[in-house]
């Protein structure tokens, strides 16, 4: 995953009275469970990972306790924990257990009010090794389910997909006057060279601005980082 959002859910499942949600909240990632109508619980992970960088998030189930794994370029952390309701969570039953209100979503539920849409990148996400696929049967052009034991299929995406990867953003820029062109996460900075500004430094500066430049009464004329001075008759020199 790879996000500049201080708030987004991530991920949440719910089967029969077992719910979880893996989330950004304060740019920390939080798992949180519930069962049934009991206290949400939540363990949060010290680490900030909403800038700009890759991070890889592994949740594991143990024989005693969970583990939150976060792996980035600058630290790795990893957090054990357990909730006072189930010391672990069958993440396996939580996801293929047949209750009637089974959901598993990604990026959005808006049954969850209190979190936010999540924005940014997410590369796989596995549950036991499965992929959650991002796309919708149909739009797969060679898609063979018999040849998996065991696949999920997407029933509904609503979520706006873009190309996450900055390569290449600047392949289409608009930077005027020679402006070098600065890959960012969701967009391009145009560098403009002295004299020029604005978005896509379009725009000469006037030079002439400060008052008094020419002497004498002469007139200023704007150049590109630069003026010169139109002497009245009677006068020379620079200004």
């Amino acid at each position: 995953m790879r996000t500049l959002v201080r708030n987004g859910l991530i991920l949440f499942a719910q089967n029969g009275p077992n719910t979880l949600k893996i989330r950004i909240r304060g740019s920390k990632l939080q798992v949180l469970f519930q069962i049934g109508n009991g206290e949400v619980e939540i363990a949060e992970a010290d680490y900030d990972v909403s800038d700009k960088e890759l991070h890889t998030v592994t949740l594991t189930e143990n024989a005693a306790n969970m583990t939150l794994a976060i792996k980035g370029p600058k630290r790795n952390i990893s957090k054990d924990f357990t909730f006072a309701q189930s010391a672990t969570i069958n993440l396996t039953a939580l996801i293929t257990n047949e209750a009637s209100n089974r959901q598993l979503r990604l990026g959005h539920y808006s049954g969850s009010s209190e979190d936010w849409f999540y924005k940014g990148c997410l590369g796989e996400v596995r549950i036991g090794g499965v992929l959650l696929p991002f796309y919708v049967k149909s739009d797969f052009t060679n898609y063979n389910t018999s040849v998996y034991l065991e696949y999920f299929e997407a029933v509904d995406v609503s979520v706006q997909k873009h190309r996450c990867s900055t390569d290449g953003s600047c392949g289409h820029n608009q930077c005027k006057h020679s402006a070098t062109c600065q890959e960012g996460y969701y967009d391009y900075k145009c560098n403009c060279p002295a004299g020029f500004s604005g978005k896509w430094c379009e725009q000469n500066i006037n030079d002439c601005t400060a008052p008094s430049l020419c002497g004498q009464g002469g007139k200023c004329l704007d150049g590109v980082d630069s003026f010169t001075c139109r002497c009245r008759g009677g006068y020379s020199g620079i200004r």
